[in-house]
C-alpha cells in the first residue's frame, strides 16, 4: 500500500512539472505570435505594407530599390504626398505610420477599410472615389481635410463629415443611397460640392452654404429648390434630371455663369430673365412653350433647348 501511495505522489510530481513546462512554453509561444503580429521599425515596406500595389507606391515614393528593403520610422515620416491610384489596392494596412501625410490620392482601388487613416490629422487632400467604402467614420477626427472625393463609393451615412469645417470642395457623387446631406449644413467656407446620382430630395441642409461657387445636383429626386435662393455666389449650377417644376429662386444667382437644368419639368423660364452673365444653358426636356425670357441674354455662347 505504501510502495501504491509513493507510486501516486512521483506521478503527481511528475504531472505538475509538466504542467508548468506547458504553461511556461504557452507563455513564450503567445509573445512570439503576439511579437510576429506588431510591426516593428525598421522594418521592410512588405511587411509595413501587406498589400503589394501599396507597397510598391511606398518603394517608389522612397526611391528604395524593391519593396523588401527596409524603411525607418523618419522615412516614413518624410511622405508627405501619396499617388496609387487606378490600381488593385485592396488594404490600406500600414498606411497609419505616414503621420506626416498631407495629400493621398487612392482613387479607383477596391479598397473597403480606411480605418488606417483616423488619425492621419495633417491630410488637407483626400482622394478615395471609385472603391467599396461603406464606412466613412475613420475621417471624424480629419479637421484640416480641405479637398474629399469620395464619389462613386457605396456610403449612405456622411454624419461623420459634419465637424470637418474647412472644407473646400465635396464631391459625393455616385453614391446611390445618400438622401440626408443636413452634415454638409456647417461647411460654410465650401465652394465646390458635387452630389449626383443619389436618392436626394431635401436641399435645405444647403442652403447656408453661401459661398459655393460650384453645385452639382444631377440625377436625384429634387422637386423644391427654393432652400437655394441664397447661393448667389453660385458660377455654376447643375440639376438635371430631377423633379423641379419651379426655378424662380435662381432667379438670385446673378452670377452664373453655365445653368444645365434639363429633364425635369419646367414650364416657366421667367426666372432666368436677368441672368446677364449666362454664357452657356441647357434646359432641354421640360415642359417648356415660350424661351422669349432668354432672348435677351446676350452673352450666350450655348442654347440647350432640344429634347
Amino acid at each position: 500500500m505504501k510502495a501504491k501511495n509513493n507510486f501516486f505522489k512521483q506521478l503527481i510530481s511528475i504531472m505538475t512539472v509538466l504542467s508548468l513546462l506547458f504553461m511556461v512554453l504557452g507563455i513564450q509561444g503567445n509573445n512570439e505570435v503576439k511579437a510576429a503580429t506588431l510591426a516593428t521599425l525598421p522594418a521592410p515596406i512588405n511587411q509595413i505594407f501587406p498589400d503589394a500595389d501599396l507597397a510598391e507606391g511606398i518603394r517608389a515614393v522612397l526611391q528604395k530599390a524593391s519593396v523588401t528593403d527596409v524603411v525607418t520610422q523618419e522615412e516614413l515620416e518624410s511622405i508627405t504626398k501619396l499617388v496609387v491610384a487606378g490600381e488593385k489596392v485592396a488594404s490600406i494596412q500600414g498606411i497609419e505610420y505616414l503621420t506626416n501625410l498631407e495629400y493621398l490620392n487612392l482613387n479607383g482601388n477596391q479598397i473597403t477599410d480606411i480605418s488606417p487613416l483616423s488619425n492621419l490629422v495633417k491630410l488637407t487632400n483626400l482622394y478615395i472615389g471609385t472603391n467599396k467604402i461603406t464606412d466613412i467614420s475613420a475621417l471624424q477626427n480629419l479637421t484640416n481635410l480641405r479637398e474629399l472625393y469620395l464619389n462613386e463609393d457605396n456610403i449612405s451615412d456622411i454624419s461623420p463629415l459634419a465637424n470637418l469645417t474647412k472644407m473646400y470642395s465635396l464631391n459625393l457623387g455616385a453614391n446611390h443611397n445618400l438622401s440626408d446631406l443636413s452634415p454638409l449644413s456647417n461647411m460654410t467656407g465650401l465652394n465646390y460640392l458635387t452630389v449626383t446620382e443619389s436618392k436626394v430630395k431635401d436641399v435645405t441642409p444647403i442652403a447656408n452654404l453661401t459661398d459655393l461657387y460650384s453645385l452639382s445636383l444631377n440625377y436625384n429626386q429634387i422637386e423644391d429648390i427654393s432652400p437655394l435662393a441664397s447661393l448667389t455666389s453660385l458660377h455654376y449650377f447643375t440639376a438635371y434630371v430631377n423633379q423641379i417644376t419651379d426655378i424662380t429662386p435662381v432667379a438670385n444667382m446673378t452670377r452664373l455663369n453655365s445653368l444645365k437644368i434639363g429633364n425635369n419639368k419646367i414650364t416657366d423660364l421667367s426666372p432666368l430673365a436677368n441672368l446677364s452673365q449666362l454664357t452657356w444653358l441647357e434646359i432641354g426636356t421640360n415642359q417648356i412653350s415660350d424661351i422669349n425670357a432668354v432672348k435677351d441674354l446676350t452673352k450666350l455662347k450655348m442654347l440647350n433647348v432640344g429634347s
